[in-house]
């Protein structure tokens, strides 16, 4: 299973995989309500879709080595490749040994001729599961009666189905050994952190008309949302309400945060947005695991004043961030 990987670092990676039909069905909830212009939320439908998501799912989550794993990836990327839409597919160990080539110390090959024969047993479950995916995601965004989400700080009976005590194991584990253990003969290669400021993301997409409706449907964004005014407005980049929206993938997100209190320069700054938040939070963490510096505070690597001049914003998109002024804050810090 081991081997050399592009810089000379030993591979030998377990990953687990897992079907992805929790993922197909909130596609498919989201897709809804963009087809059918939902303008009323739907609070429980969203909770139905995540507890029915393992009954559509044709095998258990299970470790396996990256290898196989990334075997299924180069599968369904041939099958895409010859018109097939597999977006959701994800093929069981069963199926993948039955069509990879396997040698020592090398990824594994596709055989195409037998990728093909397995696809032709294995098609005809898959879109009858997508089809049922598609109709228990419409009846979830059109009707809201299926499940109730208790209130915040309300616990359920703790019981071993819900997830009681899941994680109790660890106590048994002395977690100075187990961090040191860990740690333990393990090559790190140098992460980019500078990319926040040095690569542009992409323009996002303008939400669907009904956009506000899909908002309330998730509780965590509905909760952002009213808090805050009709009139609101980043107080950092300016952006409205709606401009804040974002809309990838067929998924609408509203997020914001509130800057810590302990830097003084950011006490009286209200709720900002989170593609603001996450300029803040990328520098700091350049500063820190790029150049070991000890930043006390996210907040306190840059001041309001220093952030609005460094982006422009875009709606309903990460901001642009100048290259040569978000230099000369990093360049400031590492100077002194």
């Amino acid at each position: 299973m081991s081997r050399v990987g592009s810089k000379g670092q030993i591979l030998a990676k377990l990953v687990e995989h897992h079907d992805h039909m929790e993922d197909a069905l909130k596609a498919a909830f989201n897709k809804v309500f963009v087809e059918s212009g939902v303008e009323v939320p739907t609070i429980t439908g969203l909770a139905m879709v995540e507890r029915m998501a393992p009954a559509f799912s044709s095998y258990a989550r299970i470790l396996i080595c990256e290898d196989c794993n990334n075997a299924d990836a180069s599968a369904k990327k041939i099958l895409s490749g010859k018109g097939y839409r597999v977006e959701w597919q994800s093929f069981s160990i069963g199926q993948i040994k039955q069509f990879i080539r396997i040698d020592r110390h090398v990824p594994h090959e596709i055989d195409e001729l037998k990728l093909m024969e397995v696809w032709r047993l294995v098609r005809p479950a898959y879109v009858a599961r997508m089809n049922l995916v598609y109709k228990v995601a419409k009846a979830a965004a059109l009707q809201d009666y299926w499940y109730e989400r208790y209130p915040v700080g309300v616990v359920a009976v703790p019981t071993l189905s819900n997830g009681y005590h899941r994680y109790g194991i660890l106590g048994l584990v002395n977690e100075e050994i187990f961090s040191r253990e860990m740690l333990k003969d393990n090559i790190s290669h140098k992460s980019n952190w500078s990319r926040w400021r040095t690569e542009r993301k992409p323009a996002g997409n303008c939400p669907p008309s009904n956009y506000l409706a899909m908002i309330l449907s998730l509780p965590g964004c509905a909760r952002m949302w009213g808090e805050l005014s009709d009139s609101w407005r980043c107080p950092i980049c300016g952006r409205s309400k709606f401009e804040v929206v974002t809309f990838t993938k067929g998924k609408v997100s509203f997020q914001t945060h509130l800057p810590g209190r302990r830097s003084v320069a950011w006490r009286s700054v209200g709720q900002i947005c989170m593609a603001c938040c996450s300029v803040v939070k990328s520098m700091k963490w350049e500063l820190e695991k790029g150049y070991g510096v000890d930043v006390n505070d996210t907040f306190s690597c840059i001041t309001p004043d220093e952030l609005r001049s460094i982006i422009t914003a875009r709606s309903h998109s990460s901001p642009f961030v100048n290259k040569q002024k978000a230099q000369k804050l990093v360049d400031r810090w590492l100077s002194c």
